[in-house]
């Protein structure tokens, strides 16, 4: 299961990752002897030519297929699958004059918290003076850098702003030392080689000490960009004079969001089967991105087996669906990703199939999205949801 989640740095970085859960491949054969050990005259094992002593229990895990055919309701078609809960704008100007080995300057930092209702509440409305000495360390082909100080000078009457270490250069519990450096023209190659041209770059570099929570301590410097010519978040100008004065602006947008029918109450097991159960009781679309979800609804009672699987229904609508289903409380109780090769398949990846053991009584959701890799410009999918029973029994 691919499952997005995002984190913001101290340094305005933002880091996306993708959290991969493995299907169970320790599958039981029941009929097979799948030890290792060599039968001699001599072992000490209890194996003989009538008997496997092997603990296998077939009945702890039973192959299940299609009984009672139930009949889902699609109670939200095409919704949004994220809500907006709160817009941040933060924004920064600052200047600097550089005189030979002096540095003295100071910057501004506003942050303005929109909520979805459209209350704002001013985070921070601070103004620091910044005082610098010259770096000893390596700044290759640097116009300067400085060992920065900060003090706050006015806070707006906001008395809990956190200050940005990215453009106030003020120490927190774990970015120390920063430093101011600039750079008329950079160039910079990467691990994979591709290679970065840089004009008019002000950069942040920082230590970074995790000791107060039991780490260690890593001198750096790591950097963080504040600006540059073409950048969406600010630019930097530096005019040369008897004392050269450096220039610049900052500004960002962070959204917070939240998944719409998903709530997570604790750990969950993985309910994937491996079969496209043949119940169609459905069919619906949805965009590609995964911008949309749809819901369906189903009552089940404690103890019920229900089959769930999501397939592609034609190869121009073809793409790589994902389902998870929600109990009676609202909670995240089951999910399923790539289960069974997809009748009309996607660029990419597979179809979603569960067998879940209902653990209360009442209506579930079942929710699926699209996880991209599409064939044509929209998804359309079959969903098949029945009770299970145990085959053959």
């Amino acid at each position: 299961m691919r499952l997005p989640a995002h984190f913001l740095l101290g340094l305005g970085l933002t880091l996306t990752i993708a959290a991969c859960g493995d299907k169970d491949e320790d599958d039981e054969t029941g009929d097979v002897d799948t030890d290792t050990d060599t039968d001699t005259d001599d072992d000490t094992d209890d194996d003989t030519d009538d008997e496997d002593d092997d603990t296998d229990d077939e009945d702890d895990d039973p192959e299940w297929e299609v009984g009672e055919t139930l009949s889902p309701t699609l109670v939200a078609d095409d919704v949004p699958g994220q809500e907006l809960l709160s817009t941040t704008v933060s924004g920064s100007e600052g200047w600097a004059d550089i005189d030979g080995d002096d540095m003295v300057g100071a910057a501004t930092w506003n942050v303005v918290q929109t909520d979805a209702d459209g209350a704002e509440t001013t985070l921070c409305d601070s103004t620091v003076e910044l005082a610098g000495t010259p770096y000893s360390g390596d700044c290759e082909d640097c116009d300067f850098a400085f060992e920065v100080s900060s003090t706050e000078t006015d806070d707006g009457g906001v008395t809990d702003c956190t200050l940005s270490v990215l453009t106030t250069w003020t120490e927190d519990a774990v970015y120390k030392n920063p430093l101011m450096m600039f750079w008329s023209s950079k160039e910079e190659t990467d691990y994979y080689g591709y290679t970065t041209s840089f004009t008019n770059l002000l950069r942040t570099g920082v230590s970074i000490d995790y000791t107060t929570y039991g780490g260690d301590y890593y001198p750096g410097p790591y950097f963080g960009n504040v600006a540059y010519d073409g950048a969406e978040t600010g630019e930097a100008v530096l005019t040369p004079g008897d004392v050269d004065r450096l220039e610049w602006d900052f500004a960002d947008t962070y959204e917070e969001t939240a998944r719409t029918y998903f709530e997570y109450c604790d750990y969950i097991d993985y309910w994937d089967a491996y079969d496209n159960w043949d119940a169609a009781v459905g069919e619906s679309g949805l965009d590609c991105d995964g911008e949309l979800i749809d819901v369906w609804e189903v009552d089940l009672a404690a103890g019920d087996m229900f089959l769930l699987s999501v397939d592609t229904i034609a190869a121009d609508s073809a793409f790589d669906p994902w389902v998870y289903v929600n109990g009676p409380d609202s909670c995240f109780t089951a999910t399923a990703d790539d289960s069974f090769d997809c009748t009309f398949p996607p660029t990419d990846y597979q179809c979603p199939s569960v067998a879940y053991e209902a653990g209360a009584a009442g209506t579930h959701q079942v929710v699926v999205q699209s996880y991209g890799s599409c064939t044509g410009e929209s998804a359309a999918y079959e969903l098949n949801a029945a009770l299970g029973v145990v085959a053959g029994g």
